[in-house]
């Protein structure tokens, strides 16, 4: 009986830890960013177009403050830089087949990859920016990032309405591990623009202090106590 309870006890703490540690997806930008927050020893890392020009041709395999972009569209199409406004200023990522004379929104199928060149990611997020005349339908836009897949849905509450145009955020976060790649996909009808594709890189750790220079910072410390005791007593009548 005892056998049977110690064995019931480690099957619900590893179901436990197993949920823990499963990634978090969030359609709420605050609450992607209070995640992020939460972890250890990173910073967050926001890539949001504005030192681009508009019409900018971004080519594929391009690196961005240590991300590479790849994308898979149809042959006349390449990576653009928007300027309708933003989430975060006035440009945003689109597609253009005229080398930037006019940026489009994504198309059914268009995918893009974003690869972490110097080290590997906690989260990933991003806006997906819509100019106000178009509305999301289902599975428009799908996020898949640390083993997990995030889309949105017909209506979708969580899209957020701005002056000009409507954006959606989506994020993944893993506090337990780290990933390369994530992936953003578009489909069914052609929707949306990219904006501030949001990742973390981790912090060096903070130094450590040894074990002789710890012991050696306790005996000072004790014997300084000792000294400073040995003195009041000099100094008693």
């Amino acid at each position: 009986m005892l056998h049977r309870t110690i064995f019931l006890f480690i099957t619900l703490i590893t179901l436990v830890l197993q949920v823990e540690a499963a990634p978090v997806l969030f359609k709420n930008k605050a609450a992607f960013d209070f995640a992020v927050a939460g972890l250890n020893n990173v910073q967050v890392e926001t890539i949001d177009f504005e030192s681009q020009a508009f019409g900018a041709i971004i080519p594929n395999g391009s690196s961005m403050q240590g991300v590479t972009i790849n994308e898979n569209l149809p042959d006349a199409f390449e990576l653009a830089v928007n300027g309708i406004g933003s989430t975060s200023g006035s440009n945003s990522l689109g597609v253009s087949a005229d080398n930037g004379t006019t940026v489009l929104q994504f198309g059914l199928g268009d995918t893009v990859t974003f690869t972490f060149d110097i080290e590997a990611s906690h989260a990933f997020g991003l806006y997906i920016v819509v100019e106000g005349n178009f509305d999301f339908f289902a599975d428009d836009v799908s996020l898949t990032f640390a083993g997990s897949t995030l889309s949105n849905v017909v209506a979708d509450p969580a899209v957020v309405q701005f002056v000009g145009f409507d954006a959606l955020w989506l994020g993944i976060v893993d506090d337990t591990a780290t990933h390369t790649t994530a992936i953003v996909q578009f489909g069914p009808v052609s929707t949306g623009e990219i904006d501030d594709i949001t990742f973390t890189r981790s912090l060096p750790p903070p130094p450590t202090v040894s074990e002789p220079s710890m012991i050696f910072l306790i005996g000072a410390g004790l014997l300084g106590f000792l000294g400073f005791r040995r003195r009041g007593r000099q100094l008693l009548p």
